[in-house]
């Protein structure tokens, strides 16, 4: 899982993961974080996995890691996240 700070070198960011997505046959999951929305449209059309606006919380986490066990294959019989 990688964490990418979209407030500093934004379209720098956005062009690794799309360079990302180009190249490599696994791609890490990507979160970016801001302390605003300006970028959060932008972020998951260039392929991030989800959006965290700072102070990011536990609900933040906890809604990543349902939306990853979801979109991952695998048995589905494990419990919840406490």
């Amino acid at each position: 899982m990688v964490f990418i700070n979209l407030d500093q070198k934004t379209q720098a960011h956005f062009q690794m993961v799309l360079e990302m997505h180009q190249y490599l046959v696994e791609i890490p999951i990507v979160i970016g974080i801001s302390k605003t929305k300006k970028h959060a449209y932008d972020a998951i059309k260039n392929g991030f996995f989800d959006y965290w606006l700072l102070p990011f919380n536990e609900f933040d986490i906890r809604k990543s890691l349902l939306k990853l066990r979801k979109r991952m294959p695998g048995p589905r019989n494990h419990k919840p996240f406490a």
